[in-house]
């Protein structure tokens, strides 16, 4: 059986892992619209332009995949990680009601809000993100050469995906960070094992600071 400190790491570990997904598409975003604005038509740049549009749309269905095993490092994956956890400290609980605020929604978890925000949002930008996945499986994966770079969403609409995902990430860090990087958690779980081995009253100041 894991513990929570377990749990809470493991929650933090893959919201790092999908903050660096995401930043890493923050710079590919940037190529492509750079040269979209400054660059006219041209091989060279084409091709950095291309290779940018590929891998926008293949991190966009990564990200943006849903997860039933919640394995992958997806947002739906960091979401389900965070469902597992109890929130009981004063400044979670003020966190979950600014949350539960900004979202409209009636759940006292997290994780569960945030789940149920993604749904929505995945719902109402259904059709940009299976333009997004008939891309990756026509051009990226299978090079079909009938496919047209034009059938992609606009650089407004990646903008809108990724910004998206970088608002739940930061939220799901604001949760777990504070936890994971606190060093109570060693505190807590040393105290309990010396009480396991046998020390029955065990402290946490020495005597000149009691």
């Amino acid at each position: 059986m894991r513990s929570e400190g377990s749990n809470i790491r493991r929650c933090a570990e893959r919201a790092s892992q999908l903050g660096m997904r995401l930043h890493n598409l923050r710079e590919h975003l940037v190529v492509h619209r750079l040269i979209s604005i400054n660059v006219p038509p041209g091989d060279f740049f084409a091709y950095v332009q291309r290779t940018a549009v590929q891998q926008i749309a293949l991190e966009l269905c990564k990200i943006y995949e849903l997860n039933g095993s919640h394995s992958l490092n997806s947002l739906d994956g960091t979401i389900k990680a965070l469902e597992q956890e109890k929130f009981k400290e004063a400044w979670e609980l003020e966190m979950i009601r600014d949350l539960k605020r900004t979202h409209g929604s009636k759940k006292s978890n997290p994780g569960l809000i945030l789940a149920e925000s993604l749904e929505k949002f995945m719902a109402t930008n259904r059709s940009l993100l299976n333009e997004l996945i008939t891309f990756r499986d026509k051009v990226v994966a299978h090079a079909q050469a009938n496919y047209s770079q034009g059938d992609l969403p606009s650089h407004d609409e990646f903008e809108l995906l990724l910004n998206f995902a970088e608002q739940t990430c930061s939220t799901v860090d604001r949760f777990v960070q504070q936890r994971s990087l606190d060093s109570n958690h060693v505190k807590y779980d040393l105290l309990s094992l010396m009480r396991k081995v046998g020390i029955k009253d065990p402290q946490v100041l020495f005597l000149d600071e009691r």
